[in-house]
């Protein structure tokens, strides 16, 4: 068996729909068919049975509970729970309310809260025997409709009810004011945490979403607005929709604000900012079509401006300046096929034109004498322009001139007194300075020093000898063939106990020479064959001698071997 009404499937004794509450009518059936009704003793009827789930007051119960689950409304603070009426029930002597024999009576009403503001009467007993009548069946069936009219009225009028106060009108109410105070506490009360009525909420707070949206791109409210809405119903409702909401309208927004700065930027010839800032409207934007178009004239006016800066500055020579602009012109209209042709020929200005600056540069440090500047500076502008000709001629110019000129010094140091010592100062400086950066100068500086420390040791070693040469010398021993004896034994044998041998020799250059009274002077020299040997000149005649290592002078005269030894200073 199926409910009627809504088509669930009853089990047998079911009186009302499990579902939708619906009474559940069944042809009631005799006890004994066929047989009269049994009377009592004192010729009553008896007392039909009052089924407790056939009453009106449990079908509203059904009825009521069935609508809070299906239409997921609650009964308002205020409304009162629909209580049994004791006036439901007649007198025991009369029967119940709801079975055959007692039923509303024409003029009862009802109001929402199941009350009467009739009591209905008492169904009274019947004298003497009575037995069951068809008419009696058909006023059965009669109450029962009506029963089910009352009830369809009641449920009809709480729907009604609930419709306007229920907490699906209050959000709805709540959303259409934006008063989201409000709609939050009645979210988190009522909807949060249960599956449909969350459903039923989405809907609501969607189609609010939907419409604050709908406002701001039409341009009726501001994005403050918006967004202060759209903030307030992240607030308790978690959906990605606020989410995507709140994003787009911050992109459309930001979209906006960029063109009217564009076209202030066009106002201020501020071109690159233009371009830029056009750049940036999105096409959910009513003002793109429109800004594509102000971009392309921003994007004219830009590398026009441009490429006349550029090269009014190429022409006062500050390249840098202008490379720096075009190459930042190139990053906004990347490719522009006329900005990349002029930042080559800014290029190749600025590198003809910083090479001659170098050589220009270059002939100034050559001019005060600084060579070595101009090399290095020539040098350092050869590595970052390898295979310059100009600069590779330039730097073995200098170079040249700067050995030349070192040499030169060196010469000038030395002078007409050989003063090696200040010659070789000046190379040493020279190849300091040098320090392995060019090797073919140093070379030869280091040659040309150590001709000159030779010859130095050479002049030292002759200074030493006239050194040592310088002083007034006397005859200590003589040597005749084999014999040796002291100078004072030689001349007393000799009968010459008064006279002196000696030889003074002078730093000027002249010697005095008094041997056994007979005197010669005349001019002397080392000799640069041999160290420790010096000449003696008298006119024609020469006269070699010798002084050893342990200082004693030498000269051989005749034969006879004469030492001398040197006066010491008192």
């Amino acid at each position: 068996m199926f409910c009627s009404n809504c088509g669930q499937k009853l089990n047998e004794n079911d009186k009302f729909c499990e579902n939708c509450g619906s009474p559940v009518y069944q042809e009631p059936e005799p006890e004994n068919p066929g047989a009269a009704e049994e009377v009592t003793d004192a010729g009553e009827q008896p007392e039909p049975v009052q089924d407790p789930e056939d009453s009106i007051p449990n079908l509203e119960k059904k009825i009521m509970k069935n609508m809070e689950d299906e239409l997921i409304f609650e009964i308002p603070a205020g409304a009162q729970p629909h209580t049994e009426n004791p006036h439901r029930e007649g007198p025991h002597t009369g029967g119940a309310y709801g079975q055959a024999g007692a039923g509303p009576q024409p003029g009862n009403t009802y109001d929402y809260h199941g009350g009467r503001n009739q009591e209905p009467p008492a169904y009274g007993s019947v004298p003497g025997v009575h037995k069951k009548q068809p008419e009696k069946k058909k006023s059965r069936l009669w109450i029962i409709i009506l029963a089910a009219v009352a009830a369809a009225l009641l449920i009809g009028a709480a729907i009604l009810f609930f419709v306007v106060s229920g907490p699906v009108s209050k959000l709805k109410s709540s959303v259409k004011d934006r008063d989201w105070t409000r709609a939050e506490a009645l979210y988190e009360k009522n909807f949060a945490g249960k599956e449909r009525r969350e459903q039923q909420a989405a809907g609501i707070l969607g189609d609010a979403v939907q419409e604050i949206q709908t406002e701001f791109i039409s341009e009726s409210m501001d994005y403050q607005t918006a967004r202060r809405h759209l903030k307030a119903i992240s607030g308790f409702w978690d959906d990605d929709s606020v989410v995507k909401a709140l994003e787009s309208t911050r992109e459309l927004n930001d979209s906006r604000t960029a063109f009217k700065e564009a076209e202030a930027c066009m106002e201020d010839e501020d071109y690159a900012g233009a371009v830029q800032k056009f750049s940036e409207v999105i096409k959910a934007d009513g003002k793109y079509e429109e800004a594509r178009a102000r971009l392309e004239t921003a994007k004219s006016k830009y590398k026009d401006k441009v490429l006349n800066e550029s090269q009014a500055q190429a022409e006062l020579n500050d390249y840098d300046t202008a490379i720096v602009q075009v190459k930042e012109a190139l990053k906004i209209l990347s490719g522009d096929r006329d900005l990349q042709e002029k930042l080559e020929e800014l290029e190749d200005g600025q590198e003809k034109y910083a090479i001659q600056s170098v050589l220009d540069q270059a002939d100034s440090y050559a001019a005060k004498g600084n060579y070595y500047s101009a090399l290095d500076l020539l040098r350092n502008t050869l590595k970052e322009n390898p295979g310059n000709e100009k600069l590779s001629r330039a730097l073995e110019n200098y170079r040249q001139k700067y050995q030349e000129d070192i040499l030169g010094k060196a010469q000038a140091a030395l002078g007409s007194d050989e003063n090696y010592d200040a010659a070789v100062v000046v190379l040493d400086g020279a190849l300091h300075t040098l320090d392995g950066d060019y090797p073919e100068i140093e070379q030869v500086l280091r040659e040309k020093r150590e001709e000159y420390t030779q010859a130095q040791l050479a002049k030292s070693q002759q200074d030493n000898s006239v050194f040592s040469a310088v002083g007034n010398w006397n005859v200590t021993t003589v040597t005749t063939g084999t014999y040796e004896m002291p100078a004072s034994d030689f001349l007393m044998y000799g009968g010459m106990m008064n006279t002196q041998m000696r030889l003074e020799i002078y730093d000027t250059g002249k010697f005095y020479l008094d041997i056994l009274g007979k005197t010669g002077e005349g001019t002397w020299a080392a000799d640069g064959r041999e160290n420790g040997r010096y000449i003696l000149t008298m006119g024609t005649d020469t006269q070699p001698v010798t002084i050893d290592g342990a200082g004693k002078l030498s000269m051989e005269l005749d034969g006879v071997l004469l030492k001398f030894e040197k006066e010491t200073s008192a």
